[in-house]
This record gives C-alpha cells, sequence and structure tokens, in this order.
C-alpha cells in the first residue's frame, strides 16, 4: 500500500530536508469533512501524518499491519480510518509511485499520440496526391467512399485499390464498391456484368481538383 497525503508538498516549510515535526492548520477546524469522520479517524489522520514524515514525498510505503503498528492503533480502526480518509481524500492511494505522474505523462502522451497521427497523415496524403497523378480513370467519389469504409494507414492498399479501380468505367468503379460496402466485404471485387476498359486520359486540370476535393474531404473530417 502506498499512502499519498493530500496536498504533502505544499505545506512542507523544509523541502530540502525530512521534517521531523508537523505544523496542524487552524483551517482543519472548519475542515467540515474532517468533522464528519469518526473520532478513531481523526485520531489516527495526524499520526498518518507523522508518519509521512519518515517518507520520501509523504507517500507511506507500507503495509496495513506495519502502519497498524507504527501509530499504535489497532489495525481495524486503523483500516476504518484509511478507508474514511480515502473518501473525504485527505489521502488517496497507488499502486505505484508513478502513478504520482501519470496524469501529465497521459497527458504529453495523448499529444504525441496526435502529433504522430496528424504527421501519418500527412505523409500519407502525400504518398495518395503523388499515386493518384498516375492515374487517368478514377472515380473520386467511389475512391472517398471506400476510403472511408477501408480508414486505410497506407499507401500499399491504396495502391492494390487504385490499380483495380482504374480498369473499369466510373459507374462500374461505384457499383463494386457500393457492392463491398453493402456486403461488408473487406475486398473490391469484379461484378458479373461489369466491362474492363482501357484508361482514357483525363485532363490534367481535372486531375489536380480531384486531388484537391479528396483532401478537402479529410480535413473536414468527412473520410477518416
Amino acid at each position: 500500500m502506498k499512502l499519498v497525503p493530500k496536498n504533502w508538498s505544499d505545506f512542507q516549510q523544509y523541502k530540502d530536508r525530512k521534517p521531523l515535526w508537523i505544523k496542524f492548520h487552524r483551517d482543519l477546524l472548519n475542515d467540515f469533512s474532517y468533522s464528519s469522520v469518526q473520532i478513531g479517524t481523526k485520531a489516527t489522520l495526524p499520526l498518518l501524518w507523522l508518519l509521512a514524515c519518515e517518507y520520501e514525498d509523504g507517500i507511506i510505503d507500507a503495509s496495513l499491519e506495519e502502519i497498524s503498528f507504527r501509530i499504535h492503533i489497532d489495525i481495524k480502526t486503523v483500516d476504518k480510518a484509511i478507508g474514511e480518509l480515502l473518501e473525504c481524500k485527505f489521502f488517496t492511494i497507488v499502486e505505484d509511485c508513478t502513478e504520482l505522474y501519470k496524469t501529465v505523462p497521459r497527458e504529453e502522451k495523448r499529444r504525441e499520440e496526435k502529433e504522430t497521427e496528424k504527421s501519418d497523415i500527412e505523409k500519407l496524403k502525400d504518398k495518395v496526391v503523388f499515386k493518384l497523378s498516375e492515374y487517368d480513370n478514377i472515380n473520386k467519389d467511389a475512391f472517398k467512399e471506400w476510403w472511408k469504409y477501408k480508414k486505410f494507414k497506407n499507401i500499399s492498399p491504396i495502391t492494390k485499390v487504385l490499380n483495380m479501380l482504374n480498369n473499369f468505367s466510373y459507374e462500374d468503379q461505384q457499383k463494386m464498391v457500393d457492392n463491398s460496402i453493402m456486403n461488408s466485404y473487406a475486398g473490391l471485387f469484379e461484378l458479373k456484368n461489369s466491362t474492363r476498359q482501357q484508361p482514357y486520359n483525363t485532363p490534367k486540370s481535372q486531375k489536380l481538383n480531384t486531388d484537391i476535393n479528396i483532401w478537402d474531404e479529410i480535413e473536414k473530417g468527412n473520410i477518416q
């Protein structure tokens, strides 16, 4: 068990050494939580503070039996008192000291993950825009629907999709995508009545608009 006193560091006058004594603030008299606990808990609290003085950062790292022995109060009373003090937030309990600092690292980790995710999206975006410039016959609406459905994370499966779609008409591409999504298929499949065709040349300006429109949708959150 590791008990952490509430606001311990805020009440240390000498931060460069372990305190050999503690002070009581008179605000404790006006603390409703303290006045509401049982008398045994009221007596246990200052003794726990004294015990905390012996530990680094005031974190009592001891078993219930050890705590009972050190403050000379029976284990049942100590157990009940600690429960009340935890409920009133005079103490918190952690499994490991690193838990004390988990909030900040967690937020930092989230920020790092978001930055990494953003960076990955940007890299994938650049790759797809470059890849799209190699194709002349892609139905951008069908491609966007399949992108949203599959939530691609890398360029390899996207390239396979583009290679396949490029062989069919705009109408067939849309039918293939609709069929796979409707049936929850993992991949795209050529339809029985579809007709393969030679890719035709799309004007460069149209290809550019296709790329821009796709990433406008992605940035708006319509494509994840």
